[in-house]
Protein backbone atom coordinates (compact mmCIF):
# COMPACT_ATOMS: atom_id res chain seq x y z
CA UNK A 1 0.00 0.00 0.00
CA UNK A 2 1.48 3.51 -0.70
CA UNK A 3 -0.80 6.73 0.05
CA UNK A 4 0.26 8.99 -3.37
CA UNK A 5 0.75 12.53 -3.33
CA UNK A 6 1.86 12.94 0.38
CA UNK A 7 4.89 14.91 2.12
CA UNK A 8 6.82 13.77 4.50
CA UNK A 9 8.48 16.23 6.98
CA UNK A 10 10.02 15.74 10.45
CA UNK A 11 10.15 17.89 13.71
CA UNK A 12 13.10 20.19 14.06
CA UNK A 13 13.55 23.42 16.50
CA UNK A 14 17.08 25.50 15.89
CA UNK A 15 17.88 25.09 19.31
CA UNK A 16 21.90 25.67 19.99
CA UNK A 17 23.16 21.70 20.55
CA UNK A 18 21.28 20.79 17.10
CA UNK A 19 22.88 23.73 15.19
CA UNK A 20 25.96 22.73 16.86
CA UNK A 21 25.81 18.93 15.86
CA UNK A 22 24.93 19.95 12.04
CA UNK A 23 28.31 21.98 12.25
CA UNK A 24 30.24 19.58 13.71
CA UNK A 25 29.39 16.80 11.43
CA UNK A 26 29.37 19.22 8.48
CA UNK A 27 25.73 18.67 7.49
CA UNK A 28 23.26 20.97 6.12
CA UNK A 29 20.38 20.31 7.43
CA UNK A 30 18.74 20.67 3.67
CA UNK A 31 20.99 17.99 2.46
CA UNK A 32 19.56 15.84 5.75
CA UNK A 33 15.93 16.23 4.36
CA UNK A 34 17.24 14.75 0.42
CA UNK A 35 19.14 12.20 2.38
CA UNK A 36 16.12 10.63 4.01
CA UNK A 37 13.36 11.21 0.86
CA UNK A 38 11.50 13.83 2.77
CA UNK A 39 9.82 16.98 1.75
CA UNK A 40 10.85 19.20 4.57
CA UNK A 41 10.11 20.01 7.93
CA UNK A 42 8.35 20.94 10.58
CA UNK A 43 9.65 24.17 12.43
CA UNK A 44 9.32 25.29 15.87
CA UNK A 45 9.58 28.45 16.55
CA UNK A 46 9.00 29.39 20.15
CA UNK A 47 11.13 32.97 20.07
CA UNK A 48 9.58 36.33 19.37
CA UNK A 49 12.91 37.95 17.98
CA UNK A 50 14.41 37.42 14.31
CA UNK A 51 15.98 34.04 14.55
CA UNK A 52 19.65 34.07 13.77
CA UNK A 53 18.81 31.01 11.12
CA UNK A 54 16.26 30.71 8.29
CA UNK A 55 15.26 27.14 6.97
CA UNK A 56 12.87 28.77 4.92
CA UNK A 57 13.42 27.02 1.76
CA UNK A 58 13.20 23.46 3.11
CA UNK A 59 10.50 24.71 6.27
CA UNK A 60 6.55 23.94 5.14
CA UNK A 61 5.18 24.46 8.74
CA UNK A 62 6.19 26.28 11.72
CA UNK A 63 5.06 25.06 15.13
CA UNK A 64 4.08 27.86 16.99
CA UNK A 65 4.95 28.49 20.83
CA UNK A 66 3.14 26.59 23.18
CA UNK A 67 1.31 27.73 26.52
CA UNK A 68 0.00 24.84 28.51
CA UNK A 69 -1.35 26.65 31.66
CA UNK A 70 -2.91 30.00 30.31
CA UNK A 71 -6.81 29.97 31.07
CA UNK A 72 -6.60 30.82 34.47
CA UNK A 73 -4.38 33.74 33.10
CA UNK A 74 -6.71 34.95 30.10
CA UNK A 75 -9.61 34.75 33.19
CA UNK A 76 -7.36 36.48 35.49
CA UNK A 77 -8.55 33.90 38.19
CA UNK A 78 -5.60 35.59 40.27
CA UNK A 79 -6.90 33.22 43.26
CA UNK A 80 -6.24 29.92 41.19
CA UNK A 81 -2.68 31.74 39.90
CA UNK A 82 -1.82 32.12 43.29
CA UNK A 83 -1.32 28.21 43.91
CA UNK A 84 0.65 27.70 40.58
CA UNK A 85 3.39 31.11 41.14
CA UNK A 86 4.62 32.46 44.29
CA UNK A 87 4.10 36.16 43.68
CA UNK A 88 3.70 38.25 40.66
CA UNK A 89 7.14 38.07 39.70
CA UNK A 90 7.10 34.39 38.67
CA UNK A 91 3.94 34.83 37.47
CA UNK A 92 4.90 37.43 35.38
CA UNK A 93 8.14 35.27 34.30
CA UNK A 94 5.90 32.73 33.92
CA UNK A 95 3.87 34.75 30.71
CA UNK A 96 7.38 35.79 29.23
CA UNK A 97 7.45 39.26 31.04
CA UNK A 98 3.55 39.90 30.22
CA UNK A 99 1.41 40.82 33.31
CA UNK A 100 -1.79 41.03 31.47
CA UNK A 101 -3.88 39.55 28.42
CA UNK A 102 -3.06 42.40 26.27
CA UNK A 103 1.00 42.11 26.42
CA UNK A 104 0.45 38.22 26.25
CA UNK A 105 -1.67 38.44 23.37
CA UNK A 106 1.25 40.61 21.94
CA UNK A 107 3.51 38.04 22.71
CA UNK A 108 1.33 35.55 20.99
CA UNK A 109 1.37 38.28 17.56
CA UNK A 110 4.82 38.65 17.79
CA UNK A 111 5.71 34.47 17.73
CA UNK A 112 3.37 34.46 14.70
CA UNK A 113 5.77 37.32 12.96
CA UNK A 114 8.87 35.22 14.08
CA UNK A 115 7.18 32.63 11.90
CA UNK A 116 5.72 33.90 9.14
CA UNK A 117 9.41 34.81 8.05
CA UNK A 118 9.39 30.80 7.47
CA UNK A 119 7.23 31.69 4.83
CA UNK A 120 5.36 28.41 5.72
CA UNK A 121 2.26 27.28 4.15
CA UNK A 122 0.76 26.56 7.45
CA UNK A 123 0.86 27.13 11.59
CA UNK A 124 0.32 24.68 14.08
CA UNK A 125 -1.40 25.59 17.10
CA UNK A 126 -2.09 23.39 20.22
CA UNK A 127 -5.55 23.80 22.06
CA UNK A 128 -5.15 22.45 25.37
CA UNK A 129 -5.21 23.75 29.04
CA UNK A 130 -3.18 22.00 32.24
CA UNK A 131 -1.74 23.78 35.32
CA UNK A 132 1.50 22.38 36.88
CA UNK A 133 -0.42 20.20 39.20
CA UNK A 134 -3.16 18.44 36.84
CA UNK A 135 -1.06 16.30 35.03
CA UNK A 136 0.32 14.52 38.67
CA UNK A 137 -3.27 14.50 40.04
CA UNK A 138 -5.32 14.36 36.73
CA UNK A 139 -7.95 16.30 38.35
CA UNK A 140 -8.90 18.82 36.05
CA UNK A 141 -10.23 22.61 36.82
CA UNK A 142 -11.73 23.13 33.35
CA UNK A 143 -13.84 20.85 30.87
CA UNK A 144 -13.24 20.63 27.59
CA UNK A 145 -15.75 22.61 26.49
CA UNK A 146 -14.57 25.31 28.55
CA UNK A 147 -11.03 25.04 26.84
CA UNK A 148 -11.96 24.93 23.23
CA UNK A 149 -14.61 28.12 23.93
CA UNK A 150 -11.62 30.40 25.22
CA UNK A 151 -9.12 28.86 22.77
CA UNK A 152 -11.67 29.91 19.86
CA UNK A 153 -11.46 33.49 21.34
CA UNK A 154 -7.81 33.95 21.87
CA UNK A 155 -7.80 32.95 18.44
CA UNK A 156 -10.09 35.17 17.26
CA UNK A 157 -7.84 38.07 18.90
CA UNK A 158 -4.99 37.42 16.78
CA UNK A 159 -5.77 35.70 13.16
CA UNK A 160 -6.26 38.97 11.52
CA UNK A 161 -2.37 39.18 12.05
CA UNK A 162 -2.23 35.75 9.74
CA UNK A 163 -2.44 35.98 5.81
CA UNK A 164 -5.62 34.57 4.63
CA UNK A 165 -3.39 32.19 2.51
CA UNK A 166 -1.88 30.59 5.34
CA UNK A 167 -3.73 27.64 6.86
CA UNK A 168 -3.89 27.24 10.85
CA UNK A 169 -4.02 23.90 12.08
CA UNK A 170 -5.06 22.99 15.75
CA UNK A 171 -3.31 19.95 16.91
CA UNK A 172 -5.22 17.51 19.75
CA UNK A 173 -3.61 17.00 23.20
CA UNK A 174 -4.75 14.44 25.72
CA UNK A 175 -5.80 17.37 28.47
CA UNK A 176 -8.43 19.41 28.49
CA UNK A 177 -9.46 21.34 25.05
CA UNK A 178 -9.32 19.42 22.25
CA UNK A 179 -8.86 15.85 22.80
CA UNK A 180 -11.13 14.78 20.09
CA UNK A 181 -13.03 12.38 21.63
CA UNK A 182 -16.21 14.43 21.57
CA UNK A 183 -17.45 15.70 18.19
CA UNK A 184 -19.62 17.77 19.82
CA UNK A 185 -16.73 19.46 21.72
CA UNK A 186 -14.84 19.47 18.00
CA UNK A 187 -17.76 21.16 16.66
CA UNK A 188 -18.35 24.19 19.10
CA UNK A 189 -14.74 24.71 19.06
CA UNK A 190 -14.55 24.92 15.09
CA UNK A 191 -18.20 27.01 15.05
CA UNK A 192 -16.74 29.57 16.92
CA UNK A 193 -13.40 30.01 14.69
CA UNK A 194 -13.60 33.42 12.95
CA UNK A 195 -11.48 31.86 9.65
CA UNK A 196 -12.16 29.43 6.81
CA UNK A 197 -8.22 28.45 6.28
CA UNK A 198 -8.45 26.34 9.38
CA UNK A 199 -7.80 22.49 10.30
CA UNK A 200 -6.92 19.44 12.25
CA UNK A 201 -3.03 18.27 12.58
CA UNK A 202 -3.94 14.74 13.86
CA UNK A 203 -1.80 14.21 16.53
CA UNK A 204 -1.77 10.08 16.53
CA UNK A 205 0.61 10.09 20.01
CA UNK A 206 -1.68 12.40 21.61
CA UNK A 207 -4.75 10.90 20.55
CA UNK A 208 -3.16 6.71 22.03
CA UNK A 209 -2.71 8.99 25.47
CA UNK A 210 -6.27 9.41 25.99
CA UNK A 211 -6.93 5.57 26.23
CA UNK A 212 -6.18 3.53 29.13
CA UNK A 213 -6.31 0.31 27.09
CA UNK A 214 -3.52 -0.46 24.56
CA UNK A 215 -1.15 -3.11 24.85
CA UNK A 216 0.59 -2.81 21.60
CA UNK A 217 0.70 -0.93 18.18
CA UNK A 218 -2.15 -3.07 16.91
CA UNK A 219 -4.20 -2.13 19.58
CA UNK A 220 -3.04 1.80 18.72
CA UNK A 221 -3.87 1.44 15.32
CA UNK A 222 -7.14 -0.19 15.37
CA UNK A 223 -8.02 2.47 17.96
CA UNK A 224 -6.77 5.48 15.82
CA UNK A 225 -8.61 4.22 12.80
CA UNK A 226 -11.68 3.60 14.62
CA UNK A 227 -11.50 7.28 16.51
CA UNK A 228 -11.05 8.91 12.91
CA UNK A 229 -13.96 6.82 11.78
CA UNK A 230 -16.22 8.30 14.25
CA UNK A 231 -15.20 11.93 13.21
CA UNK A 232 -17.93 12.03 10.80
CA UNK A 233 -17.88 14.93 8.32
CA UNK A 234 -15.34 16.38 10.64
CA UNK A 235 -12.83 13.80 8.95
CA UNK A 236 -12.75 16.39 6.25
CA UNK A 237 -10.94 18.94 8.42
CA UNK A 238 -7.51 16.63 8.86
CA UNK A 239 -5.03 17.94 6.85
CA UNK A 240 -2.04 16.93 8.50
CA UNK A 241 -0.65 14.59 10.67
CA UNK A 242 1.71 14.23 13.65
CA UNK A 243 2.91 10.46 13.41
CA UNK A 244 4.01 8.81 16.84
CA UNK A 245 3.56 6.13 18.69
CA UNK A 246 3.19 6.43 22.89
CA UNK A 247 1.82 3.45 24.59
CA UNK A 248 2.27 4.59 27.98
CA UNK A 249 -1.01 3.19 28.98
CA UNK A 250 1.08 1.29 32.07
CA UNK A 251 2.63 4.33 33.26
CA UNK A 252 -0.37 6.48 32.98
CA UNK A 253 -2.66 3.81 35.35
CA UNK A 254 0.37 2.98 37.80
CA UNK A 255 2.21 6.30 38.99
CA UNK A 256 0.64 7.66 42.05
CA UNK A 257 -2.13 10.63 41.58
CA UNK A 258 -0.13 13.38 43.93
CA UNK A 259 1.47 16.26 43.42
CA UNK A 260 5.63 15.24 43.80
CA UNK A 261 7.25 17.74 46.61
CA UNK A 262 9.95 18.46 44.45
CA UNK A 263 7.39 19.92 41.25
CA UNK A 264 10.17 21.78 39.44
CA UNK A 265 10.72 21.85 35.35
CA UNK A 266 12.94 18.82 35.09
CA UNK A 267 10.51 16.40 37.50
CA UNK A 268 7.59 17.54 35.38
CA UNK A 269 9.42 16.99 31.80
CA UNK A 270 10.64 13.74 32.92
CA UNK A 271 7.11 12.62 33.68
CA UNK A 272 5.25 14.11 30.74
CA UNK A 273 7.82 12.21 28.59
CA UNK A 274 6.77 9.14 30.22
CA UNK A 275 3.12 9.52 29.23
CA UNK A 276 3.69 11.54 25.57
CA UNK A 277 6.32 9.14 23.96
CA UNK A 278 7.10 10.54 20.50
CA UNK A 279 8.44 6.76 19.60
CA UNK A 280 8.17 5.30 15.96
CA UNK A 281 5.71 2.99 14.61
CA UNK A 282 7.21 -0.20 13.27
CA UNK A 283 4.09 -2.03 12.10
CA UNK A 284 2.92 -1.20 8.21
CA UNK A 285 -0.30 -1.35 9.09
CA UNK A 286 0.32 2.16 10.35
CA UNK A 287 0.03 3.09 6.59
CA UNK A 288 -4.20 2.10 7.35
CA UNK A 289 -3.95 5.39 9.04
CA UNK A 290 -2.46 7.62 6.38
CA UNK A 291 -5.00 5.91 4.19
CA UNK A 292 -7.70 6.70 6.22
CA UNK A 293 -7.22 10.46 6.79
CA UNK A 294 -5.74 11.41 3.42
CA UNK A 295 -3.52 14.23 4.75
CA UNK A 296 -1.50 16.27 2.75
CA UNK A 297 1.61 16.15 4.92
CA UNK A 298 2.75 13.27 7.69
CA UNK A 299 5.53 15.27 10.53
CA UNK A 300 7.27 12.22 12.13
CA UNK A 301 7.57 13.90 15.01
CA UNK A 302 9.74 11.73 16.92
CA UNK A 303 11.91 12.16 20.38
CA UNK A 304 15.72 12.71 19.50
CA UNK A 305 18.60 13.68 21.52
CA UNK A 306 20.69 13.83 18.45
CA UNK A 307 21.10 13.55 14.79
CA UNK A 308 21.99 9.84 15.07
CA UNK A 309 19.19 9.10 17.43
CA UNK A 310 16.57 10.67 15.10
CA UNK A 311 18.79 8.16 12.09
CA UNK A 312 17.44 5.42 13.84
CA UNK A 313 13.95 6.80 15.06
CA UNK A 314 13.18 7.83 11.30
CA UNK A 315 14.41 5.43 9.18
CA UNK A 316 12.19 2.89 11.52
CA UNK A 317 9.20 5.02 11.10
CA UNK A 318 9.65 6.08 7.54
CA UNK A 319 10.19 1.96 6.88
CA UNK A 320 6.62 1.58 8.39
CA UNK A 321 5.63 3.90 6.07
CA UNK A 322 7.01 2.42 3.19
CA UNK A 323 8.96 5.12 2.30
CA UNK A 324 12.35 3.20 2.99
CA UNK A 325 13.04 -0.03 1.51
Amino acid sequence: MVVPDLKHLFNYCAVPWYEKELQEKNLLLEDYVRQHNLNGIERLIYQNEVMEKSYREIVTRVHLAYWPYWLDFWLQDHERMSLQFGDKEELKNGYAGADNTEAWLELIKQNIESALLEKPEYLVWHVADCNRHEPYTYKFHYTDSEVVEAAADVFNEISGNIPEDVVVLFENLWWPGLRLRDNKVTELFFNRINRKQVGIILDTGHLLNTEDNLANENDAIDFICHTVKSFGELKNLIKGLHLSCSLSADYRRSFPKIVPKENNFSTLFEHMNKIDQHKPFTNRRVLEILELTDPEYVVHELAYDTFDDLDGVLNTQLKACNILR
